[in-house]
This record gives structure tokens, sequence and C-alpha cells, in this order.
């Protein structure tokens, strides 16, 4: 069942995280040692109260010389040469942020742009769905998702705290984790891999390429996981990773189990792995902010077995500025064509995304009868009008058997043509139909 606490650390983190790569203190001097210059940025991240940044992501497969059919070309052509540009905006006392994704898609005789806005304000936030036909059903594209946090708290039965509100227990903590990550994975990397250069901007670089990818992941390993592992004996870091008592002794379990299992996996990954190139540049300018991020990721794969190769690489490169400054947003505020999680749910249910009573399954794919089946009874119910009850929609969300329950066909078809039982099934969940 899905968790919310560990999905909302993951939206925090990134968050600060994004934060983070935008600070620096005032050490521009080339001469300081580059891992503080590193530690510093990410230590420095809450004195960050607005800023802009833009970048691209790339991404590009070598698959020629694979024995592929033509419907896992189709599928891998997505990626063969993948471009998503991004930008937006951060303003911490107007309680804003929005970003802009945009990417070209090929998908086989199909070439479209999307562009997918997001935006927050306050405890609401809004994700645009971009119009893909063929794959996104035309009556939900170009609506925005809704996101209400105070409601799906509600749901969770979890406070969740304001994305802006840096003063609040669980953002410090989660900032405070960060740092301490980041701290750790920094130290552990030899000093023989980082360079500082200098022209307008001081320039941090990371070089882990080659053979000194295997030694980063074994450091990352022997030295930087232990270090986590004793992060989590801090009660306040293992709750806000949804983890108890008993999953960290089963982490410490496994890292005693480690060494030899881990060694042999790694000389087999260094056989078939060949790290190309792999480099962080980290550019701090004059006032000792990071004002752009640069990662290059080069590797061939080769199957020992059959000695096929597969190419990839990528490269991210990220800017920012106007920091602390009022900054200019784009995204309007949806007030039409907006649709919350239960609405969207309620329409994915009935068939939006093609699920209908007379969709095709068969696409070369075994698809168990029983599960046609299932998802028939799914959509009936959802069709039912005592179903459309918040008691009942928060419980989805909130209890794991409720949730299991309506994937068993048998309890379908109770809940849809026996009232009486249908009632007293209700009624072991404190429901009243």
């Amino acid at each position: 069942m899905f968790k919310f606490k560990p999905f909302l650390l993951v939206v925090l983190v990134g968050l600060m995280a994004l934060l983070a790569a935008c600070s620096s203190d005032s050490a521009s001097n080339k001469n300081q040692d580059p891992k503080e210059l590193l530690v510093d940025a990410f230590n420095k991240s809450q004195e960050i109260e607005s800023y802009a940044f833009d970048g691209s992501f790339i991404v590009s497969l070598d698959f020629d010389g694979l024995p592929l059919d033509q419907e896992e070309m189709a599928f891998l052509d997505v990626l063969k040469d993948l471009t998503i540009n991004f930008k937006g905006a951060y303003q911490e006392d107007i309680e804003k942020m929005e970003l802009i994704l945009e990417t070209q898609l090929n998908l086989g005789d199909l070439r479209t742009t999307l562009e997918v806005p997001l935006l927050i304000e306050g405890e609401k936030i809004w994700v645009k769905i971009p119009a893909v036909p063929g794959f996104i059903p035309d009556e939900v594209a170009g609506q925005y998702i809704e996101f209400d946090l105070e409601q799906l708290g509600e749901f969770t039965g979890e406070e969740i705290p304001s994305l802006f509100d840096k003063e609040a227990e669980e953002n410090q903590a989660a900032l405070a984790l960060v740092q301490d990550i980041v701290e750790i994975f920094v130290n552990n990397i030899d000093d023989e891999f980082f360079t500082v250069t200098s022209d307008t901007n001081t320039i941090v670089t990371t070089d882990f390429g080659g053979d000194r990818f295997y030694e980063v992941i074994e450091g990352v390993v022997t030295n930087s996981l232990p270090e986590l592992i004793s992060l989590l004996e801090n009660a306040e870091y293992l709750d806000l990773l949804g983890l108890a008592p008993a999953d960290l002794e089963e982490l410490k379990a496994i890292e005693e189990e480690i060494p030899a299992e881990f060694y042999e996996a790694l000389e087999e990954m260094k056989e078939a792995l060949q790290v190309n190139k792999a480099e962080l540049a980290v550019h701090i300018d004059k006032d000792g902010f990071i004002s752009k991020q640069d990662l290059v990721f080069g590797a061939t794969f080769t199957d020992p077995e059959e000695g096929n190769s597969v190419g990839i690489s990528f490269t991210t490169t990220e800017n920012y500025y106007n920091i602390n400054e009022d900054q200019e947003f784009t995204v309007e505020t949806p007030v039409d064509n907006v649709l919350d999680v239960m609405e969207l749910f309620g329409i994915f249910m009935m068939g939006a995304m093609g699920f209908d009573e007379d969709f095709d399954f068969d696409m070369d794919f075994d698809m168990d009868l029983e599960l046609d089946r299932v998802d028939e009874l799914q959509f009936s119910l959802w069709e039912q009008e005592w179903f459309q009850n918040p008691e009942i929609e928060e419980l989805f969300f909130t209890d794991e058997d409720f949730f299991d329950a309506l994937y068993d066909e048998e309890i379908l078809e109770m809940l849809l043509n026996d009232e009486e039982a249908r009632k007293e099934w209700f009624s072991q969940y404190g429901i009243e139909l």
C-alpha cells in the first residue's frame, strides 16, 4: 500500500536539494578546499529566499547492436535521443514556485512537443496534463490535477508541513538529513578526484570517470553506508523516512553481510560496465552562490555472455540566477479545468484511459481474464452514487486491507449486488450506508 509520508519526504528533500544547489558562502578563492566549497553550498541553503532556474537533461541510448524486435525498437526509440528542458522560479515570501518541463517525444509516426507546467501556491499543487494523441484521453488533456496538502493530510492522518515553511520541524529535519548525507558522500571521495579552477567563476570539478567510478562505489559501501546507517540512530530521521527501529536493525544486519557478496558483484560489474566519462562541474560566482552545475556521464554496457553492447550517455545543465530577488512567474493559477485527485481517480476507474467495456486487452501480452472482470467490477463500483462518499474515499487511501479488498472479485460482486451484505461489510470499517 502506498505510504504518503515517505513520498512527501522525497518531495521535500527534492525541493531542499534544489534550494541547496543555489547557495554557497563567499568562498570563491580557488585555494580553498573543494570539499569545503561543496559542503558549504548545502549548509548555507537556508539563506535562499528566492531564485530562478533553467536547464536541460539529455539522454542518449545506442542500442543498434542489440537483437531487438520492432516493438522493442519502438519503445527504446523514445529514449534514443531525449532532451528535457526545464525552467522555473521560487519565492518564499509569497509561497510560490513554478516548474515548466518541455520535451519532444518520438512515438513512432507521431512526433509531439510536450509542455508540462507545475505550480505550487501555499498548500496547493497543480500539474497540467499534456495532450498526447492516442495516449492521454481528450477528457483530461489540458486540465490541471490539483493536490491539496491540507486535504491529503486529513486523508493520511498526518500533518503535512507547508513546503515554504523552513521553520517547520519536519522541514528542518529533512534539510538537516540532506546536509548530513551530502557531507558524508563528499568527505568520502578521494581528494585527488577534485580540482578547482577559476575564470569568471570558481569551478569545482569532480572527475569520477574510468576506474574512479568503481572507487567511488566501493567508498560508498565501505565508508559512507555505515555512516548513513549511523545517521538513522537519530529517531527523527528514522521517523522522517517512515522506518521503524526494526528496519534499522535489519539495515545493520545487511551491512554486516555485504563485504563478500559486494566485492564479487563489483568485479562482475567491472567486466560488464565501462564508464567512459563521469564529471560534475559546479560554478560559484563572485558572491559565493552556485550559478551553474554541469554533469556529464557516458558508459558502455556489454553482455559478457552474448557480447552485445549498449551505450548510454546523459548530460545535465542547471543555471541559477536572480537569487534573493523578486521573481517573475509565467504559470497562472488555474481557475477552470481543474480536477482534484479523487476526480481523476474516478475517471481512470471508469475507463477514461481507454479501459472501457469494449477495450481490447489483446496487445501481444497475456492478460488474465479474471483481471478483466475485476476491472469491469471496479468501474461499475465507482459509478455507484453510494460509493461517492468522503469516508469511503478516505478509507481507500488510509486502510491497506480495504484497498486490497477492492481487487477481490468476490467482494466486488457482493458490494454491487447484495445491499444488506454491503451495509454489514462497510459497518466493520465504521461506515454506515
